[in-house]
């Protein structure tokens, strides 16, 4: 008689309990489907790298502009710095920049040449500025990481 009977009251908690938990241990099993890392849109990782890193200077509108002065370029302005190839902007956001308006820091030791992409070509499409015609980049000048400059625009024609 070890046995105890289950009533049926008993039972249909069990089954309810077994229902309640039995999605529970099916999410456990499909997470690793959903958590795979999904390369994020160039725009949306542009944005992100913008919001952290340049709008205290650059501001929100993009003109450099704070109360009493100028603080940055103004990335707003036709024929500002904008019309520059991204060879050359790559440069000043990977070695830094002196200009009539300050000193761009050097952000080599915090970005990726990808993260410089994706936030020059986001300031491109927020600000509506393309580069200026026969500025376009050469394919393959961005510096390696850790390097000092861009490679050698020639190089990737030799």
């Amino acid at each position: 008689m070890g046995k105890a009977v289950l009533t049926k009251l008993e039972r249909s908690f069990r089954f309810a309990v077994t229902m309640c938990l039995l999605p529970l241990l099916m999410g456990c099993f499909s997470s690793a489907e959903k958590t795979e890392a999904k390369p994020l849109d160039p725009m949306v990782e542009g944005r992100k790298i913008y919001i952290r890193y340049c709008l205290s200077c650059h501001q929100r509108d993009g003109t450099g502009v704070v109360r009493g002065g100028v603080l940055a370029a103004d990335l707003t302005q036709p024929g500002g710095p904008l019309r520059q190839s991204d060879e050359v902007l790559y440069d000043s956001v990977w070695n830094g920049k002196s200009g009539p308006t300050g000193r761009m820091p050097a952000f080599k030791p915090i970005l990726d040449p990808n993260e410089i992409r994706a936030v020059l070509a986001y300031i491109r499409k927020t600000y509506g500025t393309e580069p200026a015609a026969g500025t376009e980049p050469t394919p393959g000048t961005e510096p390696a990481p850790g390097s000092e400059t861009p490679a050698d625009p020639g190089a990737a024609e030799k």
